[in-house]
């Protein structure tokens, strides 16, 4: 039953949940197409703004706007045009094509004068609004594909201007990494220059210009070497009678580029030797205005620091003086202390020889009262345990005697269901099988009927032929007269009269006023005592539910008591725990379902 209620609740659930709350009404698509162009005409215009404007004038943008009106314009004239086309037409009596897939013609073939030319021009004027209203029914589909295509082109642009201003900025954002790229290593080349400038001067040494000169010596030195390597690589002889001929000359050369070498050298170093005496000079000037500074440093630190030590001794001569101060009052307030401690203690003393007496007495009472809280404390404890034991011995009986009850009270349930269930499934059957025998019934009764129906129309055909032939053979009364006289022996013989006539009622007859049959005298019985059967065994069903939640409160409530005479018995309130176990057990009773 929860099942069913459950799955309904569900399905109701989902029936709401498809009910229209608005309500909705019919549009035409033309309006709606408009609509969606301008909401995607704003849309672009947005994005436009939102983009940084776009390479479109303010004309052009009028323009466009311009030509919307003008088309909105179109739109409503060619509206007008419909509606008057419509009242043309609906006054002339032809049905809009429109509104139907075929027009309708109008007017008969049979129809001549005056009505035959009225139907002649509301088909000309039909076939006319219909080419009109196709003609603009066009014209308005040209139009909007036009548009359609103007927002995809604005689409476009919109893109490839965006792209466009995104590859600027990268391409400008490059450039200027590169010149701050290149800025910073003109700058540390600069300063690397400087250092190693600096770097000359800082040790004091003039080896870099004794490089200098060494390195420019072997420089010219290779290059000598190196023309003599090629002239003596080559073996011609002219070469070797001319290098033999310019020997001297290269001699010559040769110590005259010695010379030249040599006035540089002795130039360069005059040159260094006044540049080292300079900077030995700059250097000397440097120290004596660095001593100079930081003599001048040393005695302002000199004053600062005596100047600290005044201030030092001072703060020293007060705090000792202080710490005298509070030593001497300390000394005073512990003596005051020591003569109370002392008058305090003599007093205990005295006081003390009256107070052993009652001190004893009271230790003797206080052992008494003691040994009687001991044995009050243990007969309590002793009564606990015995209260304890036969409450649980109750409670386990309670709970098996709750257990055989819910099961046997649960094995009457399922057998009384199967129970139902049988009945109800044999009361199915047999109105199944009512049903059926009551249709098989009738379908043969209207079987017979129809046979029936079938053989008296023969029969009447047959008596009117033979009646023909009786007729003929009167008028020739001279041939088979034996024959004729046994056809009227036959049919007018009252055995056959009497069956003609009863098949003939039978046949003819309404099925309603007919004497039903015995099975069929009663149809509503067997529903009946089918429906009786079922109330019994519903109110036996509601009755068994009944007396199962009367037991399963009963046993709640023994279940309470229960609980209350144990935390009575072991002195605290019950748990949250056991409230909302008994007040889950309570509602489930209410329900009608078992507590778990």
């Amino acid at each position: 039953i929860n099942f069913d209620e459950m799955r309904q609740t569900i399905m109701y659930a989902c029936r709401a949940q498809q009910v229209l709350n608005k309500a909705r009404r019919n549009v035409d698509p033309m309006i709606m197409q408009l609509r969606e162009l301008r909401a995607q005409v704003a849309d672009l215009e947005l994005r436009l703004k939102e983009a940084g404007g776009s390479n479109y004038t303010n004309e052009y943008v009028r323009g466009l706007e311009k030509r919307i009106k003008d088309l909105e314009w179109q739109c409503g004239d060619q509206k007008r045009i419909i509606s008057q086309l419509r009242a043309e037409l609906e006054n002339a009596g032809i049905a809009d094509p429109t509104l139907i897939g075929k027009p309708s013609v109008r007017g008969g073939t049979g129809a001549a004068g005056a009505e035959g030319g009225a139907a002649g021009a509301g088909e000309e004027q039909g076939s006319v609004s219909a080419t009109t209203y196709r003609r603009t029914n066009e014209q308005l589909q040209s139009e909007l594909t036009s548009a359609n295509m103007e927002i995809v082109r604005l689409q476009r642009q919109l893109l490839e201007s965006e792209r466009t201003k995104s590859g600027k900025l990268d391409v400008d954002a490059e450039s200027t990494i590169a010149k701050l790229q290149a800025k910073c290593d003109l700058y540390r080349s600069t300063f690397h220059d400087w250092e190693v400038h600096l770097n000359h001067y800082s040790t004091y040494h003039w080896r870099w210009s004794t490089d200098y000169l060494f390195g420019a010596f072997e420089d010219k030195m290779n290059v000598l070497i190196r023309q003599c390597q090629n002239l003596m690589m080559d073996k011609d002889a002219y070469v070797m009678d001319t290098l033999s001929r310019g020997e001297s000359e290269q001699l010559r050369e040769t110590a005259k580029i010695q010379r030249q070498h040599l006035a540089e050298i002795s130039a360069l170093t005059a040159q260094y030797r006044e540049a080292i005496e300079k900077v030995k000079k700059e250097y000397a000037e440097r120290e004596e205005e660095r001593a100079k500074r930081q003599k001048g440093a040393s005695s302002n630190s000199e004053s600062r620091m005596q100047a600290t030590r005044d201030t030092f001794e001072q703060e020293k001569r007060r705090w000792v003086q202080e710490r005298e101060n509070m030593k001497l009052s300390y000394e005073e307030k512990l003596a005051t202390v020591r003569a109370e401690y002392q008058d305090d203690l003599k007093r205990l003393r005295e006081s003390l020889a009256s107070t052993t007496s009652d001190r004893q007495r009271q230790g003797l009472s206080l052992q008494e009262l003691q040994e009687r809280h001991e044995a009050e404390m243990r007969n309590i404890e002793q009564d606990m345990v015995r209260e304890r034991k036969r409450h649980e011995g109750e409670l386990a009986m309670l709970k098996k005697q709750m257990s055989t009850e819910l099961s046997r009270k649960e094995e009457q349930i399922t057998a009384r269901d199967t129970q139902a269930q049988r009945t109800e499934e044999e009361a199915a059957k047999l109105r199944r099988d009512n049903l059926k025998l009551q249709t098989d019934m009738r379908a043969k009764e209207r079987q017979l009927n129809t046979e029936i129906k079938d053989l008296l129309l023969k029969q009447e055909n047959m008596i009117a032929v033979l009646t023909t032939i009786i007729g003929n053979y009167e008028k020739n009364p001279t041939n088979l007269k034996e024959d004729i006289e046994a056809l009227r022996a036959f049919v007018s013989d009252k055995d056959y009269a009497a069956f003609r006539a009863k098949a003939k009622e039978m046949a003819f007859r309404d099925p309603a006023s007919r004497r039903p049959s015995a099975s069929m005298r009663n149809p509503g019985s067997v529903d009946e005592q089918l429906s009786r059967e079922m109330d019994g065994i519903r109110s036996a069903i509601e009755h068994m539910r009944k007396t199962r939640r009367d037991q399963q409160a009963n046993l709640q409530q023994v279940q309470q008591h229960v609980y209350e005479q144990l935390s009575r018995s072991r002195g605290f309130q019950p748990s949250e725990e056991v409230n909302e176990r008994l007040h889950d057990a309570n509602t489930a009773t209410q329900n009608g379902k078992r507590p778990v």
